[in-house]
């Protein structure tokens, strides 16, 4: 299995968007390779609009991973993802 993960915005600077197209651009070249696209949003997740970085930027994801942003900053561990994905995880 081939990935590409990284932060939706990053967020250890303050939230800065990323460039227009960006994670568009990430989305083609994974899909292109067959590999899975994962979005982190642990800093940017109900933080920047309910549905996180992707309800500013919809671009469609394989794998979301949430995390301690839904713990109130705990130690958790949360993700979801495309139903054929998720299907082969459980």
């Amino acid at each position: 299995v081939y990935k590409r993960q990284t932060e939706a915005s990053p967020g250890n600077m303050g939230v800065v968007p990323p460039g227009p197209g960006f994670n568009a651009a990430l989305r083609a070249i994974t899909a292109e390779h067959g590999a899975l696209l994962i979005l982190d949003e642990v800093m940017t997740g109900f933080r920047v609009s309910r549905s996180g970085w992707y309800g500013i930027d919809p671009v469609p994801a394989d794998l979301f991973a949430f995390g301690k942003v839904m713990s109130g900053g705990m130690p958790a561990a949360a993700f979801g993802g495309r139903a054929e994905v998720m299907q082969r995880l459980a």
